[in-house]
């Protein structure tokens, strides 16, 4: 169901090209669709993108994912800057374990050792109904 607010439309797929997948959140406000429009860039394919995220394995990339959960707290706090509230059923002391699998999971799909890459990102408004 489509929430009042925004909702953004994202699509990615797995580190070799396949398995494409859309996921959808809404309910959004204007300061979520700007935290996910700085975020998910992020993980456009490391492999032609040196500073991006996407793609990396957990065992071979452990500098890039420690770099992730930096870069995640520094846009959350930005953002959110009461962290408590932003996704306060997410426990983020576990690091990249917890932001990857319950957090970029959901709006980017999951990848069994690896962050998915981004692709393309829709944003949809719904404000009076």
């Amino acid at each position: 169901m489509f929430k009042k607010g925004y909702m953004i439309e994202v699509v990615s797929w797995e580190d070799d090209g396949d398995n494409y997948q859309t996921n959808k959140l809404s309910g959004l406000n204007e300061n979520d669709v700007d935290f996910y429009k700085e975020l998910l860039p992020l993980f456009y394919c490391k492999s032609n993108n040196s500073d991006c995220f996407g793609n990396c394995y957990e065992e071979s990339d452990l500098r890039d994912i420690e770099e992730t959960l930096d870069i995640l707290t520094n846009l959350i706090i930005k953002y959110y800057p009461n962290f408590n509230k932003f996704y306060s059923d997410y426990d983020f002391s576990d690091s990249i374990h917890t932001i990857k699998y319950e957090f970029l999971d959901k709006v980017l799909g999951s990848g069994e050792f690896y962050f998915r890459v981004f692709e393309a990102m829709k944003i949809y408004s719904r404000r009076y109904y």
